[in-house]
């Protein structure tokens, strides 16, 4: 299904305000569990287009506009969609995960593919993303000041640093910090706060349990932890004037307003 589509001129996505989660935050529904996305993982909010990008573990792939209306759609085939974020350009970097994971560069305008790069998954020899099966690169984010791409590894949990060169067909490995000391179970996404510099690293409750965002600095120190509302959320996207947005493996959408 595809529908009418939003004109725009791309730039450079500008940074979102810092994201706080607390008692007093007030949580609406978005997208209901029963939207055009099945199992929603991979959320980002495009500044540039002022609308939200949501992919999901079967190939689905969709443009939200703030209010909840549903701009755009298209399936990608079978894509175990993990991750997704918004790159230099303006364009959609979608984290498959797999053996090895696979990013695509998207049309956030057509939704189809530009490009695909395979992501190694070794550093100096050692393993790093898909040691263990269905264990791999579960979130991705830009960070614009080092020009790079940040994944994170699901289990053990590891924030790694992606570079991706132009005409290269993979993108490599460059860094990675261990976060086993602050992910109690498994990792589900990342989002950058241009605010603070740091990371937020989301964790997905299993079952009915609890999910909480550790805000890291690059160097993997802990600086805080919050409990999030959603059933076993997945997806983390930082949005204008402090608004977070969560995407539900069970099926929705949330806004979490501070």
């Amino acid at each position: 299904m595809n529908v009418k589509k939003v004109k725009v001129t791309r730039s450079a996505p500008s940074p979102a305000a810092s994201v706080r989660f607390g008692p007093n935050s007030k949580v609406t529904t978005l997208l209901s569990k029963d939207s055009s996305v099945k199992e929603p993982s991979g959320i980002v909010f495009h500044s540039t287009r002022g609308t939200l990008f949501v992919a999901g573990d079967r190939g689905d792939l969709v443009e939200v506009s703030l209010a909840g209306k549903v701009l755009n759609t298209r399936n990608i085939g079978d894509r175990n969609f993990e991750g997704l974020t918004v790159g230099p350009r303006g364009d959609l970097f979608a984290l498959q995960e797999g053996e090895p994971p696979t990013l695509f560069t998207i049309d956030p305008e057509t939704l189809h593919v530009l490009t695909k790069a395979k992501v190694r998954t070794k550093n100096d020899g050692d393993v790093i993303l898909g040691a263990r099966k269905n264990k791999s690169a579960e979130g991705i984010t830009y960070v614009p000041d080092e020009n790079a791409f940040y994944v994170v590894n699901q289990n053990p949990a590891r924030l790694v640093r992606l570079d991706i060169d132009d005409g290269h067909p993979d993108a490599k490995i460059s860094k990675s910090v261990s976060l086993k000391h602050v992910v109690k179970a498994q990792a589900s996404d990342v989002a950058f706060d241009p605010v603070s510099g740091n990371f937020l690293v989301l964790e997905s409750g299993k079952g009915s349990g609890p999910n909480f965002v550790y805000e890291v600095t690059r160097q993997g120190r802990l600086v805080r932890s919050m409990r999030v509302p959603g059933d076993r959320t997945e997806g983390l996207a930082l949005g204008p004037n402090g608004i977070a947005y969560l995407a539900e493996d069970a099926g929705g959408v949330l806004r979490v307003t501070p």
